[in-house]
Order: structure tokens, then sequence, then C-alpha cells
């Protein structure tokens, strides 16, 4: 599973990750899988979390007083799933991030996001 987000980071970065760093990867990022139309993220919670996708497709979407679904963005595999704003400013969120199919995720905390971006700068 760690696979996918290391060769996404590998072919986004100047040299390879080393080993080191693929160990921190490995410590931060939690497994995780979502069954068919489970909630990752619901309207009105704070997202403390990114995710990773490695398998599957999300959508994020909101509803309307009259209980219409808007989509706003949706998640293929090898894609970062969040809400961006209520992820960085730790605000409610005004969405819903939805598994669209079987889902598999690795997770990244806020606490975590911190060391793990720090060494990828």
């Amino acid at each position: 599973m760690y696979n996918s987000l290391i060769e996404y980071i590998n072919s986004r970065v100047s040299r390879p990750l080393e080993a080191s760093e693929i160990n921190i990867l490995k410590n931060n990022f939690v497994p995780h899988k979502l069954r068919k139309r489970q909630i990752f993220l619901q309207e009105g919670d704070v997202s403390n979390h990114i995710g990773f996708l490695v398998k599957g497709s999300m959508k994020k979407y909101s509803t309307d007083t009259k209980g219409t679904e808007h989509i706003m963005s949706l998640y293929i595999e090898g894609w970062w799933v969040v809400d961006r704003e209520s992820f960085a400013k730790l605000t409610p969120s005004s969405f819903n991030i939805e598994a669209c199919e079987a889902t598999d995720l690795l997770i990244l905390t806020k606490k975590a996001a911190e060391e793990v971006f720090s060494f990828l700068s």
C-alpha cells in the first residue's frame, strides 16, 4: 500500500526518498479502508486528517436545504483527499467527503503532517 505513496512522492521530488525518509512515511501514514458510501469527513466536523487515495474513488460535496447534492471535487487513485481550508485553519467543514466505492487510503493526522512535510520541503 505504501508503494503508491512512495512512487507518487519520488515522481515529484528532485531525488529518490532515502530509507530513513520512507520509514518516516510508514511511521506516520496509517492504512484505512472505507466501504462504498462511508463518510471520510462529515459537514460540520473539523478535518483533522489528510488522506492519500491508494485505491478507489471519493467525492466531496455539499447538500442544500432541499437535499440536493452538489459535488465539488472527485478524487481518484493517487490524489490527496482533504478539505484544505478546514484542515489548515481547524475550522468546521462545509462539505462531506464520501467513498464512491470500496476505498483504501493512507491517513495522516495534522500533527504527523508537520513531521512528514518538514523533511519533504
